[in-house]
């Protein structure tokens, strides 16, 4: 995580510089307008199986019985 956190930063600190961009509603508008998509459709991948493995979460009681 801290290698893909520096890759954004670096990354995305050049891309405002170069548009100009220098405040916080500006740049969020560009994340979700330009930067994100642009991101996710270059690097996300397909996932490995399309069963979901997460539990459903436990109910009040189990966790009082496994929490005593």
């Amino acid at each position: 995580m801290e290698r893909n956190h520096g890759t954004h930063q670096d990354r995305l600190v050049r891309k405002l510089r170069r548009k100009k961009i220098g405040n916080y509603a500006t740049a969020n508008e560009f994340l979700k307008s330009e930067y994100l998509p642009d991101h996710n459709r270059r690097f996300a991948y397909a996932k490995a199986s399309p069963k979901d493995y997460h539990h459903t979460t436990p109910s009040k009681a189990a966790l009082d019985e496994a929490f005593r």
